[in-house]
């Protein structure tokens, strides 16, 4: 019973891990061109927003796995277009590889 109750978080924990997993192998071309300073400040502000998001959201909503999981999802989201805002938005960082992320394999 426990594992029939977990399953739906397990598939959307995978699917944070992908979404996760996928912005790290993007936050490469920002260190690339020398704001690895960047990157290591955003991820601990990113990293410390989340710890406070589930210690005051967790109580207060009581969650299923289900609903931690979505809640998960959301911030990993929100998190990865607020860094595409500053990165490649505001900063032009991802110009010059553009063609290349987009293009054929």
């Amino acid at each position: 019973k426990i594992a029939i109750l977990s399953q739906k978080y397990t598939l959307i924990a995978c699917l944070s891990n992908f979404i996760s997993s996928s912005m790290g192998y993007a936050s490469i071309i920002p260190d690339l061109e020398g704001h690895a300073d960047f990157d290591a400040i955003y991820g601990l502000i990113d990293s410390g927003i989340d710890i406070i998001i589930t210690l005051f959201l967790i109580p207060v909503l009581r969650p299923s796995l289900l609903g931690l999981g979505l809640i998960q999802i959301v911030q990993d989201v929100v998190s990865i277009n607020v860094y595409y805002i500053i990165t490649g938005y505001w900063n032009g960082w991802f110009d010059k590889y553009i063609n290349g992320i987009f293009g054929p394999l």
